[in-house]
């Protein structure tokens, strides 16, 4: 790809992971599904660590100067360091994970097993900052924060796999 067109494509992506991460849909535990792990999984898949980061980065900035990009149209400092902020962060570790996996190979088995320790890192760390957020303990932090979304992230993996090659020979 040109330079030029990088650039419009990390663009694209950063608006599209702001634009979708808001939303929130309620699943009756006070906690919604989000479609920020789709994004992150799909924008990881199609632009490689490197540019998904900087997409990333990008995103964070954005919320934290007080754009609503945030879960439930939320932004600043004040919503990134709240109760889903660890799991803001917790982006980083798909990023990391499933862009080293990719560059080994690139493939939608690839896809599920680099997504996974990702999640898991980023469930940990989103249970841990929600434990201290919250005041809640850890195990009851996991029952509100985890439990509810592996099937809905399940399902998120499988999207990506399904529709990730084709939007990426799309691109190309």
């Amino acid at each position: 790809m040109s330079k030029v067109r990088n650039i419009a494509f990390i663009g694209l992506m950063t608006a599209i992971m702001c634009i979708l991460s808001p939303i929130v849909i309620p699943i009756g535990t006070g906690v919604g599904v989000t479609l920020g792990v789709l994004i992150i999984i799909l924008m990881t898949y199609m632009l490689g660590i490197g540019k998904a980061f900087i997409c990333y980065g990008i995103y964070l900035l954005i919320g934290i100067v007080g754009l609503p990009v945030f879960s439930g149209f939320q932004g600043g400092i004040g919503a990134f360091l709240g109760p889903s902020g660890g799991f803001i962060v917790g982006y980083a570790f798909i990023i990391l994970s499933l862009g080293l996996l990719l560059r080994i190979k690139e493939n939608r088995a690839f896809i599920i097993i680099g997504s996974i320790p990702g999640l898991l890192g980023c469930y940990l760390l989103g249970s841990l900052w929600y434990m201290y957020v919250a005041d809640v303990t850890f195990w009851q932090s996991v029952m509100i924060c985890v439990v509810p979304f592996v099937a809905f992230d399940g399902l998120k993996i499988a999207l990506v796999c399904m529709i990730g090659p084709s939007c990426k020979k799309r691109v190309k």
